[in-house]
């Protein structure tokens, strides 16, 4: 199911004064070719496509990950020049929380300047020695290699707004 995702672009386009997602899970024809938001500016135009990841903590380290599946970035059609990423944390204590980590740029992925590519049926052994194997092939991105997000006025001002800083 797509409820993380679509709670992703909602809080994304809430905070940036954005008009909400018309296409979400359950839509026959949802498929929005990895473009969930076009920005532009005088100088620039960005199609962003909204990546979000549950946490089992209320925790952001700078060795944690984001994953973004291959087929993605090579998806013939894809109008994605950006990734914009969302973490939430679920928390007894706190409930969930949204941390919105900023954005990576596709080109640099693709070019290997960030991220790492693991291929389908690599063992993954993550820092707390678990383990899992990758079904697909698939970008591993650094939390601390993500550019951060545009902080406005607007964003500061929002009821539990903070700066944390990776550990």
């Amino acid at each position: 199911m797509r409820y993380t995702g679509s709670l992703g672009e909602t809080i994304f386009a809430d905070t940036y004064h954005l008009p909400r997602p018309a296409k979400s899970f359950g839509a026959t024809n949802g498929q929005d070719w990895g473009q969930d938001f076009l920005i532009t500016s005088e100088q620039y135009a960005f199609s962003l496509d909204v990546k979000s990841m549950k946490r089992r903590t209320g925790n952001l380290s700078a060795d944690y990950v984001l994953n973004i599946p291959a087929f993605q970035l090579h998806k013939v059609g894809s109008k994605t020049s950006h990734y914009f990423c969302i973490s939430f944390h679920q928390t007894e204590s706190e409930g969930t929380i949204a941390s919105l980590l900023g954005f990576i740029d596709k080109q640099a992925l693709m070019n290997g300047e960030v991220g790492t590519l693991f291929l389908k049926g690599t063992d993954r052994i993550r820092n707390d020695n678990s383990s899992f194997i990758f079904h697909e092939d698939t970008y591993e991105i650094l939390l601390k290699d993500i550019e951060s997000p545009v902080i406005t006025e607007y964003v500061r001002g929002l009821k539990g707004f903070r700066i944390k800083y990776l550990l």
